[in-house]
Parts: C-alpha cells; structure tokens; sequence
C-alpha cells in the first residue's frame, strides 16, 4: 500500500474513533431558571449541572453574588455537578447546592475565588480532585459523612480556610489536598483515615496541632510524606475522640533555662520576663517557639514536659531531664487556640477541664 493510501486509512481510524466518542457524550441542553441559563444534559432520567467541559460553566462565570443551584433541570432531578461546573466563576460569593446531589465533579468550583459559603449536602459521597482548589475566600467546609476519600488537591490553595470538617468514614487524605491553606490552625483526622498522601498539608504554616486517633503506632510514619510544618504538634486521641490517651511533648527551650544564671533574672525571680524578648538559634522570639514547640536550639539540648488526659483532667507526669523539686511547673491550657490567653489548670473547675484541648507548660526557676 502506498504512502499516501496508507495516511487516508489511518485518517479514517482516526475519524471513526472520534465519532464513537462523541456518539457516547450526552449532548449539552440548557434551560433558564429565575432568569439563570444554565447548561445541563440529561442521563439514565437525572441531570447533571454543567457541560462537563473545561471552560464550559454550568452559567455565565460573570455571574456575581448568591446562587442557587436548581433541582430540577429537563423535568429531572438534579444529582451531580458535572467538571468545571463553576469553574473561573470569581464573582460568585455563594452557591446553593439541592439535597439531591451526590456528586461534585472534578474542578466543579475551580477558582471561586470569592466564593465565602457553599454547603455540601448531606447526600454527597464524591467530591471529585481540585474541587475547591483557589477558593481563596472559603472560610469553613464541613465534608458530609458519606465521602470516604479527600482526593487530590481539593483544597489546595483555599487560603482562608480555617475550619475543616473530615468526616468518621473517611478513609485516605489525598496528596496536597490542604497545600497552602494558611489559615488552617487545627485539624482533627478520624480514626477510619489509613493513608495522608505527599504533601497533604504543604505550607499549611499556620497549621499548630494536628489531631490524629492512638490507633496510630506511629503517627509520624503515617504523616512522613504530609509536609507538617515544624512547628505543627502531633496529638492522638482516644476511642472518644475527645481525650488524649498518648503522651504528647512540649518542649522548653534549653536557652530559655540558661537565663536562670542572669542578675537580672535572678532579681525578678522568674524567667518569663526575661525570655519575653529573647530571641532563639532558629531567629523567633523563644516564647513562641515555646508555645509553638519548635527546636530552638537542638533537640538534645530541650527539656520536654509529658503530659497526659485521664478522664478529662490533664496533668504534668514527668519532665526529662529531671530538673528536681526546686522547680515548679504549671500547666496552662486554652479550649480553642484562638482563645486570648493560656489558663492556669490548677484554677480550672474539674467539671470544664475536659473541654480544654490545647497545653503548655510554665518552668518557674529559683533565684
């Protein structure tokens, strides 16, 4: 055969497997609702928002404010969100989703970048990869208990997200999914999660405990690839979700106690003056690597306090090294991390200690 009769066949093959493909996409339709036009298709009696296509929203992407998204579109329920659904609609501040959706397609809210709410309904089990990626204005999501997999990156780059709910059920955190959510201070991951892919919480800076079950052996294992930043503490709970049961360290600076052999330290007879403005090898205040539990000088050179939570009233077990008896530690807690200051544990009534989450602990050297 020829060289050019061979072209025209391959031509051919090409052409033929072309159209079965469009033969086997669902032609787009679309319907005005409220004075919204809005693209769908239809499929086994129920719609789908969207045309599935990159840069074909399910509405004009220069559509601003609220939005509801309709139940119904072709006389059928409207059950999924398609790909790209909302993509690059920056203008949008909320978006309304029925209670008969359970699919969320991949890149469905790409770039909202003023989106501020969109609650997921309770029916939802699939939220597809970068879902919410660049939602820069999304303050708080709660992921309805049906879905068992975070895929990749579908929070990445949401900047303002601060409060996340991962639903009991939910079995892997995808990689980057959280990457560069700064605002995230506290996560809490379900004892059901088997696997936290690379990079999960990269550059999530503000990121200071995360949250993990005991059944963990080894939570650092489990987290190796996740990018935690340095200062983020790792805490495991128990079976109730609310106590901790596995002994979490604090560390206190070894710089800090060294400020003890100081004039001036021994005169105000404590070290928390003196520390305020002293500055650790790692360049940040000492308190905040304190509170923060940074290595500010090495790791073989901090003293750790072991706390534990029995019953809801958490305690100083043991320090290492052993400073001795000259020296006195108090425990301080907050309930929230944005609370404004630290409370002394000792003054806290028995019957609130078990709502504090957060702990630190105070050194008070002899003059």
């Amino acid at each position: 055969m020829s060289a050019t009769g061979t072209t025209w066949w391959r031509g051919l093959a090409v052409a033929l497997v072309v159209a079965g493909v469009c033969a086997l996409q669902t032609a787009a339709e679309t319907e005005t609702v409220d004075g919204v036009e809005w693209t769908y298709s239809v499929a086994e009696g129920q719609a789908t928002v969207g045309s599935g296509n990159w840069g074909g929203p399910a509405v004009s992407r220069f559509l601003s404010g609220s939005l509801a998204v309709p139940s119904v579109l072709g006389g059928r329920p409207v059950t999924a969100l398609a790909a790209y659904a909302f993509q690059n609609c920056s203008n949008l501040t909320e978006v309304a989703i029925p209670v008969s959706v359970t699919n969320i397609g991949l890149n469905a809210f790409w770039q909202c970048t003023s989106l501020t709410n969109v609650p997921i309904p309770s029916g939802v089990t699939g939220i597809g990869r970068m879902a919410f990626y660049g939602c820069a204005s999304l303050p708080s999501v709660a992921i309805p208990d049906g879905v068992e997999k975070i895929d990749n990156s579908t929070f990445e780059f949401c900047g303002a997200l601060r409060e996340v709910s991962i639903p009991v059920g939910a079995r892997s955190i995808g990689r980057e999914s959280f990457a560069f959510c700064s605002n995230l201070v506290a996560l809490a991951v379900p004892a059901s999660v088997e696997w936290v892919g690379g990079g999960a919480f990269s550059r999530c800076n503000g990121l200071e405990a995360l949250y993990v079950p005991a059944a963990w052996e080894n939570p650092e294992e489990m987290l190796s690839q996740a990018e935690l930043p340095s200062e983020c503490a790792i805490v495991q709970y128990d079976a109730t979700g609310v106590a901790c049961t596995a002994a979490s360290t604090v560390p206190v600076p070894h710089a800090w106690l060294a400020l003890k052999a100081a004039a001036a330290l021994a005169a105000a007879g404590s070290d928390f003056e003196a520390a305020a403005m002293a500055t650790a090898a790692n360049g940040r205040k000492m308190w905040e690597c304190y509170v923060a539990g940074l290595d500010p000088v090495a790791q073989d050179g901090d003293f750790t306090a072991e706390i534990s939570v029995a019953h809801g009233k958490p305690e100083v077990e043991s320090v290492e090294p052993d400073l001795g008896a000259a020296r006195t530690y108090t425990l301080r807690g907050k309930k929230d991390l944005m609370d404004a200051g630290w409370n002394d544990m000792a003054t806290v009534p028995a019957s609130e200690a078990g709502e504090y989450r957060f702990f630190r602990v105070g050194v008070s050297l002899p003059e």
